[in-house]
């Protein structure tokens, strides 16, 4: 099991996020930001031209990659 800065304490979150990406380097942005925080998952784009964000890590992690 994994443990981390809140007491081993892991959240997951499905986010979706709508509106006018540019250009086509959002997902690889999203990937090295959450690298960075520490934040494990996955991200694509939707048929709706959203993107879609399956995000885990500590709950101040997650607040972080979503802020």
């Amino acid at each position: 099991m994994q443990t981390d800065r809140n007491d081993g304490m892991l959240e997951t979150r499905l986010v979706r996020v709508h509106g006018r990406v540019q250009g086509i380097g959002y997902r690889e942005a999203c990937v090295h930001h959450a690298q960075g925080l520490g934040v494990t998952g996955w991200v694509r784009n939707r048929m709706d031209e959203s993107v879609e964000a399956m995000l885990q890590g500590s709950p101040e992690q997650l607040a972080d990659m979503c802020a």
